[in-house]
């Protein structure tokens, strides 16, 4: 996906995705703890992930991040979504 990312918004754009994925990937790690046996509200008969609960947009330069409106985080993981979502993609 990232060479797509990378012809549609360019080099850093591509470059920033990847790190939000991986970072993604880590907080999965990080609260696996909670993700643990729940089954996902988005695939039937799947286990939940945290990428499911995560909706992004791209508009005019600014990358935006939220939850979905059926998404039933707590606190303390959306808040590091959010920490990281600032982190990587905040103007430099």
């Amino acid at each position: 996906m990232s060479d797509f990312n990378e012809i549609l918004h360019g080099k850093e754009y591509a470059m920033r995705d990847v790190k939000f994925d991986e970072g993604i990937k880590a907080l999965q790690e990080k609260h696996s703890d909670y993700f643990k046996g729940r089954k996902s509200f988005f695939f039937k008969d799947s286990p939940e992930e945290l990428v499911h609960h995560i909706m992004s947009s791209y508009i005019n330069n600014v990358k935006r991040i939220g939850f979905h409106r059926n998404s039933d985080l707590p606190e303390y993981i959306r808040q590091d979504v959010l920490d990281l979502a600032e982190k990587v993609w905040r103007p430099n």
